[in-house]
């Protein structure tokens, strides 16, 4: 499969910058996810846990049900806030990547991007003038005035 978005990785610093954004912009969406994920576990782990809590007389398999949903409770309620501190440091080394890389990218490579633009952009007015100069300075020969003027020459097939 062809990437239809080309990843640029001609200098190392845009690719630090650019590999930071996509940490950060995947580490979001992650805590979007988990929070919602989380969110519906807790509350249909609860909503069976609070059935069984309510219950006067449970049997065995009841009891260890509700053992597992208290257990299941607690590693969620852990692992909610665990796990967006997990993803927070994530996007911070995401930050820090992507900062890094656009100030070195910004301060080292776009100024000599620039002036090698600059200097091209000169030659090539240079190179112009020339042209005109030397257009200006040759007199139009029979072959030249002959299309100049519209007639061709006896000589000519």
């Amino acid at each position: 499969m062809t990437p239809t978005i080309p990843i640029p990785t001609d200098h190392v610093y845009k690719f630090h910058a650019l590999c930071g954004l996509a940490i950060l912009i995947s580490s979001m969406i992650g805590l979007v996810y988990l929070h919602d994920r989380f969110n519906e576990r807790i509350g249909k782990n609860y909503l069976k846990w609070e059935i069984l809590n309510r219950k006067a007389n449970l049997s065995q398999e009841e009891e260890v049900t509700k053992a597992v949903l208290d257990m299941r409770l607690k590693l969620d309620r852990a692992d909610r806030k665990l796990m967006p501190k997990a993803l927070g440091a994530i996007a911070g080394i995401g930050v820090v990547m992507m900062v890094f890389g656009f100030m070195l990218w910004h301060k080292k490579v776009q100024p000599k991007q620039d002036k090698l633009l600059e200097l091209q952009i000169k030659k090539i007015e240079r190179e112009i003038l020339a042209l005109d100069k030397e257009l200006a300075e040759t007199p139009p020969g029979p072959a030249d005035a002959g299309a100049l003027s519209g007639t061709r020459s006896v000589t000519e097939p």
